[in-house]
């Protein structure tokens, strides 16, 4: 068992249940995108703890038979209004358990956790997955209102999410010429590494070609992701300081920043490895 109830009695008396719900945000400037409506990315708890779960003190109990265990992602941990949740061993996502699931669901659900996090990190996000009609997996709305889009695979294609990327780039910008998008996540289980032909050959031709020099393509990966979504509040950090971009600095650079910054210690470098 992970995620302990503290006191059932303040459960029992929550009206908010924001462990379970979230106040979702409409985007209706961009194709009315709207951030995720539950906290939970597999709804174990959909509508606050249910009578098993205070009876047996653990949110981590399927409410449906054959349904997933706990992916120990953290969200309703963070997001109880009550601060009543607490997990009693390492906050780390269960990636083995979604990648378990069938490669479009897997991703679908990674998708969730990822755009969840970073709702909770910057302006506004949301997963485009359930929209036929784009192309993206996910939006993020920064402070200053730049736009970045997502592409989320946790089988690690740094180069197929690159493409995707480039597509989605060139296909908004083609029909919005005044609101161009020139920046995108990648979401992985790892951080790319160096070889022949790889990821880093192919966004070192995107900034030396003039029609895409402008683009900016960051790196992270969901465990990463988790940690910031922990660790600061919305808001706090802007995407160049927390993600890896690539064309600016290498792996070693960017750990080194990051801990020079006080954003992680030494200690977390193991989330690098």
């Amino acid at each position: 068992m992970h995620i302990k109830i503290m006191n059932k009695e303040v459960c029992e008396k929550c009206k908010r249940k924001s462990c379970a719900r979230n106040d979702f945000v409409s985007k209706s400037d961009f194709y009315n995108l709207k951030s995720e409506k539950n906290t939970c990315p597999i709804k174990i708890i959909s509508n606050g703890p249910s009578k098993e779960q205070l009876l047996n003190g653990y949110i981590d109990i399927p409410e449906m038979e054959g349904q997933i265990g706990c992916l120990n992602c953290g969200l309703c941990v963070k997001c109880c209004s009550k601060s009543n949740l607490k997990n009693e061993e390492e906050i780390k996502i269960d990636l083995s358990t979604i990648k378990s699931q069938n490669k479009i669901q897997a991703n679908n659900i990674a998708n969730v956790i990822a755009t969840s996090y970073l709702n909770n990190l910057f302006d506004f996000s949301a997963n485009t997955n359930l929209n036929k009609n784009l192309r993206f997996d996910g939006y993020v709305s920064l402070s200053d209102d730049e736009g970045c889009f997502v592409e989320t695979d946790i089988k690690d294609d740094s180069l197929e999410c690159c493409r995707r990327l480039l597509g989605d780039f060139i296909s908004y910008n083609s029909i919005h010429p005044t609101t161009k998008i020139d920046q995108g996540l990648v979401v992985l289980e790892n951080l790319p590494k160096k070889g022949s032909h790889d990821i880093y050959t192919l966004v070192e031709k995107i900034r030396k070609f003039p029609k895409t020099a402008g683009f900016k393509i960051y790196f992270t990966t969901l465990p990463i992701l988790q940690f910031f979504f922990t660790k600061f509040s919305k808001n706090q950090h802007s995407f160049l300081e927390l993600f890896y971009l690539m064309t600016e600095e290498d792996k070693e650079h960017y750990i080194k920043r990051l801990i020079e910054n006080n954003i992680i210690s030494k200690c977390d470098m193991k989330l690098f490895d």
